[in-house]
């Protein structure tokens, strides 16, 4: 298992893009059981499935990351609630699309 922690250089690109993943796993989360499942639920589901591939893929891909948000936000990321990229890039980027 790797090593958890975060680089500060990119705390807040990985944030934004960490806080996407779970809203987007809270939405088929709740689809799934048919009822809306609250960010509390989808937090520790998404953290006991997903955050350990979420990060390996980040660290992995954060050349990529790094010249799509130099290229998309000039790096003035807009943080958690401000990311432009799509679901769809993200994916592609994290090489899980």
């Amino acid at each position: 298992m790797t090593d958890l922690t975060v680089d500060m250089a990119h705390l807040t690109s990985y944030m934004a893009m960490q806080q996407k993943e779970i809203l987007e796993h809270k939405y088929y989360l709740s689809q799934r059981i048919g009822k809306d499942v609250g960010m509390h639920e989808a937090i520790e589901d998404w953290n006991e499935y997903h955050l350990q591939r979420f990060h390996d893929a980040f660290y992995e891909n954060k050349d990529d990351i790094d010249r799509i948000c130099q290229r998309v936000c000039n790096f003035e990321c807009r943080g958690i609630v401000g990311c432009v990229l799509s679901n769809r890039t993200l994916h592609e980027i994290l090489g899980d699309d």
